[in-house]
């Protein structure tokens, strides 16, 4: 179960690096608005496609600079899409190869932790 843990946190981290620079070189400069809002309970998320996007917004007219560069939410849910079945084949993959390659004999070495007390707080917990 570690091993997929770790395993998984390396693919998001690259793959995280590798869409913001994807994102950064198409500078699309778009805002997709998303309405999360239930009964009485209004929620709005705001999804910049890259850094320029963010940067033409100015906070003092901040929905304004949204509603003028807003993109089509669809776009988002596609890339959202494709995101999530590429999680789901990688996170496969790993473990039909962790389960080929398991060995219960070898284990990860792990940093001991230490925790350092002053005498004073001993004190305060009796």
């Amino acid at each position: 179960m570690g091993e997929l843990q770790d395993r998984f946190h390396r693919f998001t981290r690259e793959r995280y690096n590798e869409l913001a620079e994807e994102f950064d070189g198409k500078a699309q400069r778009r805002v997709y608005l998303i309405d999360r809002s239930k009964d009485h309970d209004p929620q709005m998320d705001f999804i910049f496609s890259d850094k320029t996007a963010l940067q033409a917004v100015r906070f003092r007219h901040f929905m304004n600079d949204c509603r003028e560069t807003m993109g089509d939410a669809q776009e988002l849910h596609v890339l959202i899409e494709q995101e999530r079945r590429a999680i789901f084949d990688y996170l496969e993959r790993m473990h039909q190869d962790i389960l080929h390659n398991f060995d219960p004999k070898v284990i990860r070495f792990r940093k001991k932790r230490k925790v350092i007390l002053a005498d004073e707080a001993l004190k305060d917990l009796l």
